[in-house]
């Protein structure tokens, strides 16, 4: 859910240890956060419980020897919800978004060969009621493929008694300045000295 309040700072690391290894262990990813183990997992479940994170196994398609392509669509005399939900249960697509510019829809598909990428966008997509025009995009060589990666609000991990400025600093990869027994954050330009 886009402006979801309820993910917080910790819940953004708790993702980013998963996002570096979905099968990290929970015990490893408290320590790295500072919490207990029973709060990683519960915060966990109520990530997945909330459609916020799934942890799946992401299949790389051109290793695979799949095909793999960007379409873009624009929907005349249907609404984008009708399309939409047809693209959606096309089992060689496997990413469905409504955009802004060019087109309305843009999908990602994974194919066999040439032949299955032919057979999906002309007796398939091209037959949904509603599609107007499409392009295809065949990707020959993927050069980075990320999952989705949370910009960083603040310090991805707050400054509690089990958090050591250490791994604060390389999560958040930002300087810390101790006071007295409590532990602040402070924003620095690069270059720029820090100074109490």
């Amino acid at each position: 859910m886009p402006g979801d309040a309820s993910v917080d700072d910790i819940d953004r690391a708790i993702i980013a240890e998963l996002q570096a290894d979905g099968r990290r262990p929970y015990t490893e990813i408290a320590r790295t956060v500072g919490l207990a183990e029973a709060t990683v997992r519960q915060r966990i479940r109520r990530l997945e419980r909330k459609g916020v994170i799934q942890v799946v196994a992401v299949v790389a398609p051109l290793r695979l020897g799949l095909r793999r392509v960007l379409i873009g669509v624009r929907v005349r005399g249907r609404t984008l919800t009708d399309v939409e939900g047809q693209l959606r249960v096309l089992p060689e697509v496997d990413y469905v978004g409504v955009t802004t510019g060019s087109y309305d829809l843009v999908l990602m598909a994974a194919c066999s060969d040439e032949e299955a990428v032919a057979e999906l966008v002309t007796e398939r997509i091209r037959a949904i009621p509603g599609v107007d025009s499409l392009d295809v995009v065949t990707i020959l060589r993927e050069t980075k493929d990320a999952t989705a990666t949370l910009p960083r609000s603040r310090c991805p991990v707050g400054g509690g008694p089990r958090a050591s400025a250490a791994r604060i600093r390389g999560l958040c990869g930002r300087q810390i300045v101790r006071h007295a027994a409590t532990m602040r954050f402070r924003h620095y330009a690069p270059g720029q000295p820090a100074s109490m």
